[in-house]
């Protein structure tokens, strides 16, 4: 696996460094700076970019994977720790400007100093920063292979392999849209590989409809074909399907607490009243048969593999408001279909699913994406959809003109958005060895998607922008992103290619 490091030094450091580097130089190829190409005894491939100036860094950052920064101070007028404040401040800008997966951990920041008279105070200011080395004062630093060795090899305990996750958050109807066009998207985009190619797929809430989609091999376009009602294989997929409306639940409720004064509790009118409120307007019943007729029609098993199970599915137990994993034990016997019925009753909208005497709700709840579980089966790439965001553009009149419903949509997409930034932050810093490849709704497909996620209709033009936005996305980060896939035996097509996809509707393509 081919590794970049970027090395800012001086002049005369830089000069030295390819010196050092002549004899394991495999390939050498000039661009905006030096790039070489090496190869050592231990097998570590990597390619090194000499840089100057500290302010280039953005730039090498959006433009190239780097794995390692080293930072060598001597022969410069900025030492190491004022070096470190503006790598850390440059990193946290461009996180919020390019997005969660451009996220540069600081365990893949080094730095060499020189002879100091508090050297021991310099390496406990820089050990507290939680880089990934220090090295003092190194004599011909790049000609000993041990050193560069130290470099690229992570801690022992570190994911090892060459696996690919896919993790997809939910969103509701919204986000089962957006994901199908942005999976399309990433697939059109792809010239070597498909995502249905994954190792492992983690779905949560609507997430785990695509998920399961992807990793049951089931086709992605008579999935999206199906919502305009054109599908050969399954039958038409409608708001229909997933409004079926609870009338019954609620008249027993209403009987129940309602009305009733026996109920064996001493209960205010006002206590008996929200209580006969349904947890649920919707059954969700039409949608668990409609996915059973699915997966019959393509004939795949209803439900998870006994051997190598490669699929998992997140929802929140509604009593203990613990996580539970569908494809775990020893939840790996049930139905895919209630796994992801489960997984999708998103409260108050949809009821709560009851299996083997426990009922569910949505697993967004308590989680946004299982990332984790993907990680600790040895992915070492992460492509992860995750649709939930609040509209952020600015509005004019302010976020008050919308009302107070549109207010608390907001709320809540942005408590799920902000738990998920900062586990994934912590995942980047806690596993700097793992790529992660992000995409969220941007532009018309994030305004299409403002407000309540479960719409009326269903909104099929928000497949198209989301295959645009999707395929807008690679090309923006087309360099990190064929460069991380390359590792991992996929390759996207070239960017002219990219850019003619994005002039045509979905429709059309398939």
């Amino acid at each position: 696996m081919k590794k970049h490091i970027l090395y800012i030094a001086s002049e005369n450091k830089i000069k030295e460094a390819k010196k050092d580097l002549e004899r394991f130089v495999s390939s050498k190829k000039p661009n905006d700076h030096y790039t070489l190409t090496l190869t050592t005894k231990e097998n570590l491939d990597f390619s090194i970019y000499f840089v100057k100036k500290l302010e280039d860094l953005s730039t090498y950052l959006r433009s190239y994977p780097l794995d390692i920064i080293l930072y060598d101070e001597r022969d410069r007028n900025t030492c190491a720790k004022e070096a470190i404040k503006i790598i850390r401040s440059e990193i946290t800008l461009l996180s919020s400007t390019l997005g969660l997966d451009f996220h540069f951990s600081m365990q893949k920041v080094a730095t060499i100093i020189g002879h100091h008279d508090e050297t021991e105070k310099i390496l406990f200011y820089l050990g507290r920063r939680n880089l990934k080395e220090v090295f003092v004062n190194p004599k011909k630093f790049f000609s000993s292979v041990e050193n560069i060795s130290t470099l690229l090899q992570y801690k022992k305990n570190s994911i090892k392999g060459d696996k690919i996750g896919f993790a997809c958050g939910g969103g509701g109807l919204d986000g089962y849209l957006y994901s199908l066009g942005c999976i399309l998207a990433i697939n059109h985009a792809l010239e070597k590989g498909k995502l249905e190619d994954c190792h492992y797929f983690s779905g949560i809430s609507s997430g785990s409809i695509v998920s399961s989609i992807l990793a049951k091999k089931l086709s992605i376009e008579d999935n999206i074909l199906a919502l305009y009602g054109r599908s050969r294989l399954y039958k038409t997929f409608s708001a229909r399907i997933l409004y079926d409306f609870a009338g019954f639940e609620f008249f027993k409720r209403m009987m129940s607490y309602g009305f009733r004064k026996d109920t064996g509790e001493s209960l205010k009118a006002s206590e008996r009243f929200l209580r006969s409120m349904p947890t649920g307007l919707f059954h969700g019943r039409k949608f668990v048969k409609y996915f059973e007729e699915c997966l019959e029609a393509a004939g795949v098993e209803n439900g998870f593999k006994k051997e190598f199970n490669n699929l998992f599915i997140g929802a929140t137990d509604q009593d203990t408001f613990e996580h539970v994993v569908f494809g775990l034990e020893p939840w790996n016997h049930i139905k895919l279909s209630d796994a992801i019925r489960a997984s999708s009753a998103l409260v108050p909208l949809l009821a709560p699913w009851r299996i083997d005497g426990t009922s569910f709700i949505d697993g967004q709840i308590t989680r946004s994406c299982n990332i984790d579980l993907l990680i600790r089966k040895g992915c070492n790439l992460i492509i992860i959809v995750d649709p939930v965001m609040p509209y952020s553009k600015e509005i004019i009149e302010g976020v008050d003109v919308q009302g107070g419903f549109y207010t608390v949509i907001q709320t809540i997409k942005a408590l799920i958005y902000s738990r998920f930034k900062a586990r994934l932050n912590h995942l980047h810093e806690r596993h700097p060895e793992v790529s992660f490849i992000l995409f969220q709704p941007e532009g018309d497909a994030a305004y299409s998607m403002r407000g309540l996620p479960m719409k009326s209709k269903i909104n099929t033009d928000l497949l198209t922008e989301s295959y645009r936005s999707t395929l807008w996305r690679i090309r923006k980060r087309y360099q990190v992103y064929d460069s991380k896939l390359k590792n991992f035996s996929f390759e996207l097509k070239s960017p002219d290619e990219l850019i003619s996809l994005t002039r045509k509707k979905v429709i059309d393509i398939i």
